[in-house]
């Protein structure tokens, strides 16, 4: 992918994504950190506080346990964001009283990782398998188990890999039988396939408004005119990727949103499913985009064009499969290795080999 959208549109950034070529003052990447912290503030003081409680004599209901399991679980997974992202990070892991407690040496990545490793298994022993449908979105077991999967993988330990993606494959919680066109659609939300997916909304109370919503979609949209202004243009698949795709692979068509070259013939492009808007003649910023935030246009004329309600999935199950391919193989065991990918590579295809 590129950055996508006009060369003037996040010039100041276009080096620093198109070529990994990275600004530590970067305002983007100070936002990531700080961020990532605020929440990781935000989960120590909701264990200190239930902690508090608890040594005070008030008794833990099933509902308390399970906000302590997703404040683990949330922990963890920005300490991860965070030691992917920058390595060695001051390790805070206790409730802040005063700025001045922050400032602290940075922890070595083993030690970060260490904190992860516990944290998963406070979550894994605390959070429900699953949530009544109430609780729609909240985090359970296999998201902790799952993201533990993924934890592993970026440290290529392979046997804690192995074993956590099939302890989620063999719980039966989850399943592959989502057809794949539907996956990144609206429709396609809160599936059998979701282990952990952000919960988006909108209103037509607050017309483009983003309080209750995300920009996940409106910045990855279609950057044109008409039908196609639908966001920001950026993460822009290139012609390389389209290429890439076999002749026939379905799963282009749920990749890639389809434009015209200037002067080509609109007949020599299909209209783009399942809406059936076409490619319009007019020029837009950039050949592709992506069609996992490819919104429904009902939805459209109902709120706005930008898509703020669009969920974004984090972790499917699809993944895990190719998690428990991935350590299996590392393993020496290639005919489950095989098994897991051919599972995901037949339901993508739609049986066609």
């Amino acid at each position: 992918v590129e950055k996508g959208s006009t060369l003037s549109d996040g010039a100041d950034v276009a080096s620093m994504y198109d070529d990994f070529n990275y600004n530590a003052s970067d305002g983007n990447l100070s936002s990531y950190y700080s961020g990532n912290y605020a929440l990781i503030h935000t989960a120590n003081t909701i264990l200190a506080d239930i902690r508090e409680a608890e040594e005070s004599g008030v008794e833990l209901s099933e509902i308390d346990l399970a906000c302590r399991g997703e404040a683990y679980f949330f922990r963890a997974f920005l300490y991860f964001n965070l030691v992917r992202a920058f390595g060695e990070v001051p390790l805070i892991n206790f409730k802040i009283n005063d700025a001045a407690e922050t400032n602290i040496p940075k922890s070595t990545v083993a030690e970060i990782y260490a904190q992860i490793d516990a944290d998963l298994d406070e979550a894994e022993a605390l959070l429900p398998e699953q949530w009544e449908s109430r609780y729609l979105g909240r985090v359970t077991w296999g998201a902790a188990r799952a993201l533990h999967a993924k934890t592993y993988m970026q440290r290529n330990d392979w046997s804690n890999m192995l074993k956590a993606a099939t302890d989620i494959i063999q719980s039966g919680l989850y399943d592959l039988n989502t057809p794949f066109n539907r996956i990144f659609r609206e429709s396609g939300e809160n599936t059998s396939e979701s282990i952990f997916e952000l919960q988006c909304t909108a209103t037509t109370a607050l017309p483009g408004s983003t309080d209750i919503g995300s920009q996940y979609a409106q910045i990855q949209g279609v950057r044109g005119a008409g039908v196609w202004d639908l966001g920001w243009g950026w993460n822009c698949p290139t012609p390389i990727l389209a290429d890439a795709f076999e002749e026939g692979d379905p799963r282009k068509d749920e990749t890639l949103l389809y434009f015209l070259k200037p002067g080509e013939d609109p007949n020599s492009i299909q209209p783009n499913s399942p809406y059936g808007e076409k490619p319009v003649a007019q020029e837009v910023m950039n050949r592709y985009y992506n069609k996992k935030v490819y919104t429904d246009p009902a939805k459209r004329a109902q709120f706005n064009r930008f898509g703020y309600w669009m969920n974004i999935r984090i972790i499917r199950m699809a993944e895990i499969y190719l998690i428990a391919a991935e350590a299996a193989n590392e393993l020496g065991q290639t005919g489950d290795a095989m098994e897991y990918l051919e599972m995901v590579r037949a339901r993508a295809r739609g049986g066609d080999a």
